[in-house]
């Protein structure tokens, strides 16, 4: 009951009726009875349930009754193991030691998670041992026992020394939190052992440090402590779901409005083309092919984007693409300033943002593996029927094909059978468009809707990193320099600053320093890639 703040209040004794309740329970039970351990009060094992704060005469208690419970399960037959192994040992010869062989063999696992004993590193520190003891007359729980050592049965003091005893009934030394050189004397403790066992798990270094030293709440302490440990966050990855819940791109209303585009490489160079240029139309999802060649400037696209796009479907609001240098070229970026439209570029490292043109280009690549030549020299006069077949082919989320939802009808290939009808009119065909649009869309709406929850079960809520606080960023994406090798390279790198946040598409720009700026790296990057 020690572990509660509770009050004794008196209760008369004509309204005592329940007095002793607790005590008496059990009182009437006949002596053939049996009570499971479950139904008996262990508050103090159910708050404590790692034993960390528990007297050593509580944790013997708890270790008996497991092993009570434990003699009443049904035990194995073991005649038959017995039987057995006595066979293989008739027909097994003997292995005789290796004279001069070592009893033990300790595995390099075990060796680096035990470490060299802290104890006796620090009891060479005379200046701490001596703060320690000093200590104790600051903190509130050792100033108690230091004053009336009899009240406190578990613990003993020895040469100014307070001493418990652990887990494993070996007496260890009690730290107070007291500051020590400007730093908490458990903090210093949890840093050379975290530091020694070479930055193992919170559970590895609260198994380590214990076996010298005890203080109440140790067992949050180091898991603070490690959780917040600068060296663990640079080089361990991480172990939990991506940061980050999908954001869907605005579902764009009218006819070619809003366009994705990326290229395609490499090809085998045929009359002057070596690139493939993708542009979709995000509601129909009807593809255009261009071929194009590796050396053209942004200026070459510019021109070809009038002449194969502009012309075809007008100008759209926003283009949806990667950073490639093509697109995020001054040229190209005034040029669209200039007439309006809106580029939705990427963010570093992070090229899901633009899936539907990466699936595109999946099925651009997996039917011309199908249909090129084994030679490979006339893929570009398959490009046209790719086009085609794209645009023809049902798409999965709406429903329709993109000729369908562009021109309100399925352009045929092969001719023949010619259909007959009377009841021909242009209201009747504008009609059947703008209804196969609207269904496209509402179609687009509930895919994305199944894709965002799909795609969240796999995604955890983003952390809350506001303007001004650091992070830390991953290297996964960053080049290595010279000599050196990615197996030793950090997980993650400073922290730096957060000076804008994107709350609408989980994007943080950060203050990069100069070396990073000067690799033409941009600044905002996804929550995935931050700590």
């Amino acid at each position: 009951m020690s572990r509660f703040q509770y009050k004794i209040q008196y209760v008369e004794g004509a309204t005592n009726k329940v007095a002793d309740c607790l005590s008496r329970y059990y009182e009437n039970d006949n002596a053939d009875e049996f009570t499971p351990i479950q139904e008996y009060a262990n508050t103090d094992a159910h708050l404590d349930p790692e034993w960390d704060d528990l007297p050593s005469n509580r944790i013997a208690e708890l270790h008996a009754g497991t092993i009570q419970r434990s003699a009443q399960l049904p035990k194995d037959v073991q005649e038959s193991r017995d039987q057995e192994a006595s066979e293989m040992a008739s027909h097994l010869p003997l292995i005789t030691p290796t004279p001069g062989a070592k009893d033990e063999d300790p595995m390099i696992a075990e060796l680096y998670t035990n470490g060299p004993p802290l104890k006796a590193h620090l009891e060479q520190d005379t200046p701490f041992l001596a703060a320690v003891q000093k200590g104790y007359g600051e903190d509130p729980l050792f100033r108690k026992i230091v004053e009336s050592p009899t009240e406190f049965s578990t613990f003993v003091i020895w040469d100014k020394t307070i001493y418990t005893k652990n887990c494993q009934d070996e007496e260890v030394i009690c730290i107070p939190r007291v500051l020590y050189r400007h730093r908490m004397m458990t903090e210093i403790i949890i840093d050379r052992g975290h530091t020694t066992i070479g930055h193992y798990s919170p559970q590895k270094t609260l198994e380590y440090i214990r076996q010298w030293f005890w203080w109440p709440r140790i067992r949050r302490d180091i898991e603070k402590f490690c959780v917040t440990c600068g060296a663990c966050q640079t080089a361990k990855p991480r172990n939990h779901l991506q940061a980050g819940l999908l954001h869907s791109l605005p579902i764009p209303w009218f006819s070619w409005n809003s366009i994705a585009m990326d290229f395609v490489s490499p090809f085998p160079r045929l009359k002057g083309y070596d690139y493939l240029w993708v542009v979709i139309y995000r509601l129909t999802s009807m593809v255009h092919l261009v071929p194009v060649n590796t050396t053209s400037m942004a200026s070459d696209i510019a021109e070809l984007y009038v002449q194969e796009i502009v012309r075809l479907h007008g100008m759209p609001e926003s283009i949806v693409s990667d950073r490639d240098s093509k697109f995020t070229s001054k040229f190209w970026c005034e040029l669209y300033r200039l007439l309006g439209a809106k580029l939705l570029m990427s963010t570093s490292f992070y090229p899901q943002t633009d899936r539907l043109c990466e699936r595109t280009i999946r099925s651009v690549s997996q039917i011309l593996r199908s249909i090129v030549s084994p030679n490979q020299l006339d893929w570009i006069d398959k490009i046209p029927m790719i086009e085609f077949a794209l645009n023809s082919a049902t798409s999965a989320t709406t429903g329709f094909a993109s000729f369908e939802l562009n021109y309100g009808y399925l352009p045929r290939m092969i001719g023949g059978l010619h259909g007959t009808t009377k009841f021909v009119g242009v209201q009747k065909f504008a009609q059947r468009a703008l209804a196969n649009l609207e269904i496209a869309h509402n179609a687009i709406i509930k895919s994305h809707t199944h894709q965002t929850f799909q795609a969240n079960k796999l995604w955890q809520e983003e952390p809350e990193f506001t303007t001004g606080s650091k992070v830390y960023l991953s290297t996964q994406n960053l080049a290595l320099p010279k000599g050196r090798a990615r197996k030793l390279m950090p997980k993650f790198i400073e922290p730096y600053e957060i000076t804008d946040v994107h709350v609408a598409t989980s994007n943080y720009t950060l203050e990069l320093p100069q070396e990073l700026k000067d690799r033409r790296i941009l600044p905002t990057f996804h929550v995935s890639l931050l700590r």
